[in-house]
């Protein structure tokens, strides 16, 4: 449980740390903010959120009594 705790939060992590860093380069370039761009990454963290969770179900259903 202690692993998946810590890849949703280093998952969290990279969310904020792409908005972080598309906001600063808007600002850098004056262009804007790219929310294609913005979207597609955090469809792509939501992708392997999602895989986390399915490893770790797969897991836990390989224990005795643990996720069922």
């Amino acid at each position: 449980m202690y692993e998946l705790k810590e890849q949703v939060g280093k998952i969290i992590n990279q969310v904020n740390q792409d908005w972080v860093n598309a906001i600063k380069e808007a600002e850098k370039s004056g262009t804007g903010l790219e929310l294609n761009d913005m979207f597609g990454k955090f469809s792509q963290n939501i992708q392997s959120l999602n895989q986390k969770f399915m490893e770790f179900e797969q897991r836990s259903s390989k224990k005795k009594g643990w996720g069922k």
